[in-house]
């Protein structure tokens, strides 16, 4: 029922009845938070705090390095005590080289002296070599000849040849170097006579001989051959 006014029109409103077991409204809004199922046992326990395990397991890692610093440390002293040390001397050795020293002798030249009257007088056949050997022996006056020339003592070869052997002789350079007594022979051409010879590098000497019962053994001719 509601009140009216005189025109008819209703001057408030009936309130209506409410129904306490009318359904509400649905909320506009956050929906309210739904806690997690829970098992049949209630809630779970909470987790154990893991530092206690965290801290204990830091301090036995220290106190085993700690152990093997000090087994180490141990085992380095005893390896450094029985250490032992080993001298060791190296002889030096001493090598010597000696070397060849070769010694050249100077050559020397030897040179005849000259002979002057001032120095006495010069070297000759000894005066009982310059006459005639026995018949039987023309070697031994052949070589007085010949050594005659090799003194220059042409007076001793005059005594045992012709002047004409002596000219030929002495006219020979050389003076009868290296010459070397080859023996007499007796020889029938151009006449007979006896040929004493005297031999050398590249030719030979030759003495053509006489004997006489007067003058003895005479050289009266002198000649070379060339090999």
């Amino acid at each position: 029922m509601s009140d009216h006014d005189p025109y008819g029109d209703p001057t408030r409103a009936d309130v209506p009845v409410t129904d306490p077991t009318m359904a509400m409204p649905a909320a506009t809004g956050a929906q309210p938070p739904v806690d997690p199922p829970q098992g049949p046992g209630g809630p779970p326990d909470e987790p154990a705090d893991p530092r206690p395990w965290i801290i204990g397991g830091v301090v036995a890692l220290i106190v085993l390095v700690g152990l093997a610093v000090l087994l180490l440390g141990g085992d380095d002293d005893n390896t450094a005590a029985s250490t032992t040390t080993t001298s060791t001397t190296v002889e030096a050795t001493t090598t010597t080289t000696t070397e060849a020293t070769t010694t050249t002798a100077p050559t020397t030249t030897t040179t005849a002296p000259t002979t002057t009257a001032a120095d006495g007088p010069p070297a000759t056949v000894a005066p009982g070599l310059c006459q005639s050997s026995d018949a039987d022996d023309p070697d031994t006056t052949a070589q007085v000849v010949y050594q005659a020339f090799t003194l220059d003592d042409r007076d001793c070869a005059a005594n045992l040849a012709t002047s004409e052997a002596v000219d030929q002789l002495f006219s020979i350079p050389g003076r009868g170097g290296g010459w070397s007594f080859a023996g007499c022979f007796d020889q029938d051409e151009p006449d007979p006579h006896t040929q004493c010879s005297f031999t050398f590098d590249g030719g030979s000497t030759s003495f053509r001989m006489n004997y006489s019962e007067t003058d003895g053994w005479t050289v009266y001719e002198v000649f070379q051959v060339a090999d």
